[in-house]
């Protein structure tokens, strides 16, 4: 297999999207989950990922991914609660919105 910047070139084995993500994965795109906490809780696991960066770009994605839609979900159910409970406008809730813990916590159990 060739080598293409450090990585296996895959190209006869993986479908075009997948070498499309890929080559995302291989581009400076940032992320809210460092890098570096995917690799120290690998590591905890006792996973070596050292050299895959791929691999470990893509966990780091993927939790953002899943922070984000947890975080999302957790403002729609704070929204709701504020509208139920205050009657007010939704440009008033907006501006006055405030996440709780349980809020997050009820969006974390629907997510999983």
């Amino acid at each position: 297999m060739a080598q293409r910047n450090g990585t296996q070139d895959l190209s006869g084995n993986v479908s075009a999207a997948t070498q499309q993500l890929l080559i995302k994965l291989e581009e400076d795109l940032p992320t809210i989950v460092p890098e570096e906490l995917v690799m120290h809780h690998f590591k905890q696991a006792g996973c070596n990922c050292d050299d895959d960066p791929q691999l470990v770009k893509l966990v780091a994605v993927a939790g953002q991914r899943f922070l984000t839609a947890v975080v999302n979900d957790a403002v729609q159910l704070a929204k709701r609660k504020a509208a139920a409970g205050q009657g007010r406008k939704a440009k008033d809730l907006d501006r006055r919105l405030v996440l709780t813990p349980d809020d997050a916590a009820t969006a974390l159990r629907e997510a999983v």
